[in-house]
């Protein structure tokens, strides 16, 4: 038997089935052998949608485009009777995983979700595809037949269109007549903005938990309509190392199960027997875990499907490399490796498909009933922000239901933000969420606040609790709390009283942030308050925002009403200009709001994924104008336009002193410089800018005692790749604004700065601070009485010091307010 399918699949690998319908192949449609080159997506697109307008085993789907226009498909691959019955056989799986009320059908198939190239320059990925899909589409053979029968393929060609035809475009540009395969030339050279990014520079296979990119919320969107029973993540890695897949190394998340983890072996085992044949090297259990939430292997897993990443060697191979053995490595050996494994995959799915669709049934009904983890429920608490909207939105998005909370209930358990066990009594407006319900796994690793390691040395970071993320306050707890009805989300009242003297809003989430960016562009003269106010009952801490009538043209109520429904913002009508409690309307503690011009340095030397953190939240979440600059061409800009500059993370040791001075002149003169992440290591090392110093390491003079096997632990004690702490912060400072008693930061860097002696250490840390997430000993106890967030006076400008990264990956929501205060808030007072 084993031979049998060996033949049939090495077969496939050289030799085409000529199709009864005569579908052109790949090679026939583009004019060249897949491997020659390397294919555009409007090419690939064409092709795809070809097979499917000439086969009744294709259905092709438009699901999105990207940010640069690009279309983002899907193809849904099965036997003609399957395609046909399409939407009865999804509506079928959303019933096994209980989403879908009514008894399943055993008998129908299982669904494969094939993602390819979520990394534009592992281009191998989409020329993979395109094979795979020409021989499901065609083939003849009995086996692949059944195969099509058993399951439905839903192939995902591209996930990240512009990041590959970046790539493509870039490789193709300095390509010569044939391609080269010495890998010290050009064209197996990185640029500044890799192909491996989205267009915003978004690495995209860490968003599938956080949808923060718009080709991630249209894949997210489908794939809850389809909750596949298997899903592969198709990528590439350094091109000297041999082919990786499944089963997946530790740590491997505790909410795994022994079938998601046996099932893997599984396939892993189907895959050998093929890689065994050709003599293709490959390995498993290394490197690549199931940890993080927000990967292309691990995020379906926790949503019921067996998720794997398969990495092939090749990334910056080109068409050709040499390498470290000595062999030359082709474009077609990496279409046929992943061609072999995703053909595998299918076949392993139909084979076991009977046991695949039972144990994925029995993993929906037990989290609908008795789902595994110490909580029963989570009681999210109602407060006065739109953080709380945020993040019911965000469930909402990922399929987790919640309901309103009973009033007046005793709740126990642990509190997310005093880091201990508490009781609460239950307000009008909280929400609980229950545990038992289809998406139990992925509410539980969301909430999960102590992530149990089986192993300190992982890929990403190590804590990610939504409570932390958001900022709003919840309790797990072991109770079973039973909801009441759905919740309504709130509505904006409209503005009544037009003859009010001014209106005011609160300063505490992002949202109030966003607003405020539209006033300025909507022409609307704001004030920051600077002392606090109660008005009509409500408290108004420093940083909120006041519009004042006598500021405006006449026309400003009707721009502040749309406005305020846009983000559901309340506005508050204020009758007179005197405050019995708090500083009247024109004391100087409400200051002129000056709408900031902001400039980013782009291009090297900063990192780029910085840069498109900061882009991306000016762009498409602030929507506030900014201006990318090139860094390599600064000498010849004009500072003097802007109010604001910020420095990405990178290595600026390559400026010259005339640009530093620059800067500096600059900064002195009246501008915000803010520093992200290691550009406060660049500032701390210039010589009278500033006064921010790099923490002396104990052992910085120690000499090197490590034993050569024990390196990688010893590298990682020293490390904090992503945990979460509970620092305080000064909510007077303007830095600081909008935030109460605490701040929650996931600490990335870890270099640690000396607290400042004559400027504002807003946010400092202490190791106690640590609540969730791997830290290295020897890290956590170095970055005891560091700086985290600071700013100080330089001349008539100020310095701000970011030395953590508030927009990481745009998903922590709490900490985005923090890059809003160093924009508006920072400057209007000194």
């Amino acid at each position: 038997m084993i031979k049998s399918v060996l033949s049939t699949l090495l077969l496939v690998l050289t030799v085409s089935t000529v199709s009864a319908q005569n579908i052109q192949s790949p090679d026939e449609f583009l004019g060249y052998a897949l491997g020659e080159q390397f294919t555009f997506h409007h090419k690939v697109i064409e092709y795809v949608k070809y097979v499917a307008d000439n086969s009744d085993k294709v259905q092709f789907e438009q699901i999105g485009t990207t940010y640069e226009g690009r279309p983002l498909v899907l193809l849904y691959v099965s036997n003609p009777e399957n395609i046909t019955n399409l939407e009865s056989v999804r509506i079928n799986n959303l019933k096994r995983a209980q989403i879908q009320a009514g008894q399943a059908d055993a008998n129908a198939p299982a669904i494969v979700w094939l993602s390819y190239n979520v990394h534009g320059n592992e281009a191998v990925s989409t020329e993979a595809a395109m094979k795979t899909l020409y021989e499901l589409a065609t083939s003849t053979d009995s086996k692949t037949l059944n195969w099509l029968a058993n399951t439905v393929v839903v192939i995902d060609p591209c996930l990240n269109p512009d990041g590959r035809d970046r790539y493509v475009t870039s490789y193709r540009q300095v390509l010569g007549t044939s391609p080269n395969n010495d890998p010290n030339t050009w064209e197996h050279e990185f640029t500044w903005a890799s192909g491996r990014t989205n267009h915003y520079f978004f690495d995209m296979n860490r968003d599938w938990a956080w949808m923060t990119q718009q080709e991630t919320q249209s894949r997210i969107a489908q794939y809850h309509r389809w909750m596949p029973q298997i899903h592969v993540d198709f990528h590439e890695q350094d091109y000297n190392s041999p082919y990786y897949f499944a089963p997946a190394a530790e740590p491997v998340h505790e909410a795994i199960t022994a079938f998601q983890k046996d099932f893997q072996t599984e396939i892993g085992k189907n895959h050998t027997l093929y890689f065994d044949q050709n003599n293709w090297l490959f390995f498993t259990r290394q490197y690549f875990d199931l940890f993080y939430p927000s990967y292309g292997d691990s995020w379906p897993t926790f949503n019921g499907a067996i998720g794997m990443t398969y990495e092939q060697g090749g990334i910056n191979a080109g068409l050709s490399i040499e390498t470290e053995t000595g062999k030359n490595l082709t474009l077609v050996d990496r279409i046929n490796h992943h061609f072999t494994t995703g053909m595998s995959t299918i076949e392993v799915a139909s084979n076991q498909k009977a046991k695949l669709v039972s144990e994925f049934e029995s993993y929906f009904k037990k989290a609908t009933n008795s789902p595994d983890g110490a909580f029963k429920s989570y009681l999210i608490k109602k407060i006065d922000s739109e953080a709380f909207e945020q993040l019911l939105k965000f469930l909402t998005a990922q399929g987790i239901d919640y309901q309103t909370a009973p009033t007046g209930k005793i709740v126990s358990g642990y509190d997310y933000f005093s880091d201990d066990s508490e009781r609460y009594k239950t307000q009008d407006g909280d929400v609980v969420v229950d545990a038992a319900q289809a998406k139990a796994t992925l509410l539980r690793v969301l909430f999960d606040p102590k992530p149990a390691l089986s192993d300190s040395v992982t890929y990403d970071i190590t804590s990610w609790a939504l409570p932390w993320v958001y900022g709003v306050p919840v309790i797990a707890s072991n109770q079973k709390i039973s909801g009441g009805y759905e919740r309504q989300e709130p509505v904006v009242m409209d503005l009544e009283n037009r003859t009010a003297a001014a209106y005011i809003f609160k300063w505490d989430s992002f949202e109030d942030a966003r607003l405020l960016a539209e006033l300025i562009k909507q022409n609307v003269k704001t004030r920051t308050v600077n002392r606090e106010l109660k008005i009509n009952g409500k408290t108004f801490t420093p940083g909120s925002i006041l519009i004042l009538k006598s500021d405006n043209d006449a026309d400003f109520v009707q721009k502040i009403n749309s406005a305020s429904h846009k983000y559901g913002i309340e506005l508050t009508p204020i009758q007179s200009g005197f405050i019995p409690q708090g500083v009247d309307l024109g004391s100087s503690d409400i200051q002129f709001l000056k709408a900031p011009k902001v400039a980013v340095l782009a291009n090297e030397p900063t990192n780029a994924m910085n840069v498109g953190e900061i882009w991306h939240f000016f762009d498409q979440q602030l929507n506030y104008p900014v201006s990318l600059i090139d860094a390599g061409n600064l000498r010849r800009k004009d500072l003097s336009k802007y109010d604001v500059l910020i420095l990405p993370s990178g290595n600026y040791s390559s400026l010259s002193d005339g640009e530093v001075d620059k800067i500096k002149d600059w900064t002195r003169e009246g501008g915000v410089l803010v520093a992200m992440g290691s550009a406060n290591g660049w500032v701390s090392n210039q010589k009278g800018f500033g006064e921010l110093k790099s923490k002396k390491s104990e052992s910085d003079d120690s000499a090197n005692t490590m034993i050569y096997a024990n390196r990688e632990r010893e590298y990682i004690s020293k490390t904090s790749p992503g945990a979460f702490f509970r620092h305080k912060i000064d909510a007077t400072h303007p830095l600081g604004y909008g935030y109460g008693s605490y701040l929650f930061n996931l600490r990335l860097q870890d270099s640690g700065f000396d607290l400042l002696t004559d400027g504002w250490n807003v946010v400092s840390a202490e190791s106690k601070d640590h609540i969730s997430g791997f830290v290295g000993y020897k890290a956590k106890k170095e970055m005891d009485k560091t700086l985290v967030f600071g700013s100080e006076s330089f001349g008539r400008g100020t310095i701000v010091y970011l030395t953590q990264n508030p927009l990481f990956r745009a998903f922590l929501y709490h900490n985005k307010l923090m890059m809003a205060n160093a924009v508006f808030q920072i400057g209007q007072t000194r």
